[in-house]
């Protein structure tokens, strides 16, 4: 046991609880941050306790949350609040609008875990905290509604952090927020790169991803930061240590969807170093529907940080680091042009109906079904 461990065998978790849908892969579940990162750790921690604010302390859907012992302590609200997605990758749409802001939620504990709300504040007391405001448009200070704690690891993805830029790069940015005493330690979400963390004597250290084979994406992040409130909050390790295995467990859950987590061990290859090169985007574009994915995929590529080299047809000589095929509309030998004229370059096939037995004879080295799974492994095929 570490010696700065947490001796108070509670942790605090205070965030959201929304209803969250999704069209594809279809997902219809009672999570949002506070309630995934409060079943991410149930497992884990001798005790959790959610607090949230909920329209009904007797709703069914809350009793998964008692069935995994985790203790309830809810602040009435008017009505539910879900987010629908498209798909993972896309911006959720809110219902409904929120109109009214709550009264904060007062916790006060030694470990706890604090969450930015749609519909309302919290006030937190603490020994150790960590605080993901989940916000990309305004980053509220820790300590600006009266919340207080002796150390505090402020989690932020790079777009919250370039909110609050300072500095020439990201890190300089960290290294000013510490040393303006707002926090102790800055975790930077990455995405595809995993995580990079600045501790309190403005070191970095860099926390690889790691290549699930299916990646549900909806929630990562809260897992990523349960998992890190609970290593270092609540069992006092160093926050790189922390990190890594919230890493991990990001995978275990982008994988498999499975809540609680009672381990993060697995056998997944870490993910390091920057992008190289670019991902060539190729698909049928005859109807409006296909047309629509091809550049779905090509912008949600670009929002995770991956350059894109174009449509096959541009005649470009640069050969990508990496090709994505929307199978939808090709025919096997399209594809088989495709790979023919593109030897020795990572492939990853995307065929969401997988009903054609030409395109499985293909021999293809990465082919999935899911939208979000074949951008993340061509994204990281790049990475290589």
């Amino acid at each position: 046991m570490s010696p700065s461990c947490i001796c108070d065998k509670i942790m605090h978790v205070v965030g959201g609880v929304y209803q969250e849908v999704c069209l594809r892969p279809a997902w219809n579940a009672l999570f949002g941050s506070g309630g995934r990162a409060a079943m991410s750790i149930a497992a884990l921690s001798d005790e959790v306790v959610l607090h949230c604010y909920f329209e009904d302390a007797s709703s069914l859907p809350l009793d998964s949350y008692r069935d995994h012992g985790i203790q309830l302590s809810l602040t009435r609200r008017d009505s539910g609040i879900a987010f629908a997605y498209f798909h993972p990758l896309s911006a959720p749409h809110l219902h409904p609008p929120i109109s009214i802001q709550h009264e904060p939620i007062q916790v006060r504990g030694e470990a706890v875990l604090r969450f930015g709300f749609i519909e309302g504040d919290a006030i937190v007391s603490a020994k150790r905290a960590v605080f993901d405001p989940q916000g990309t448009k305004e980053i509220q200070d820790f300590f600006s509604n009266g919340s207080s704690a002796e150390q505090l690891a402020l989690v932020l993805n790079e777009a919250e952090l370039n909110l609050r830029a300072s500095g020439a790069t990201l890190i300089e940015t960290a290294g000013e927020i510490i040393r303006r005493k707002q926090a102790n330690v800055v975790v930077i979400k990455r995405g595809i790169r995993g995580a990079t963390v600045v501790d309190a004597l403005e070191r970095s250290f860099d926390v690889p991803s790691f290549r699930s084979p299916t990646v549900f994406k909806i929630g990562t992040g809260d897992v990523f930061s349960a998992l890190f409130a609970f290593f270092w909050a609540k069992q006092g390790q160093e926050p790189e240590t922390a990190a890594y295995r919230a890493s991990a467990g990001v995978a275990i859950y982008a994988d498999t969807k499975r809540l609680p987590l009672r381990s993060t061990a697995h056998d997944y290859n870490p993910v390091t170093g920057p992008t190289r090169g670019r991902v060539q985007v190729v698909g049928a574009r005859d109807t409006l529907g296909r047309h629509y994915v091809f550049e779905e995929a090509k912008h949600r590529l670009r929002e995770l940080g991956v350059a894109i080299q174009g449509d096959l047809a541009t005649g470009r000589s640069e050969r990508p680091s990496a090709i994505l095929i929307i199978a939808d509309g090709l025919s096997q030998e399209a594809v088989q042009t495709i790979l023919a004229s593109h030897k020795n370059i990572p492939v990853v096939l995307l065929d969401e109906v997988q009903a054609g037995e030409g395109l499985s004879n293909l021999h293809v080295e990465c082919t999935v079904s899911d939208f979000t799974t074949a951008l993340y492994h061509a994204a990281w095929a790049t990475m290589v």
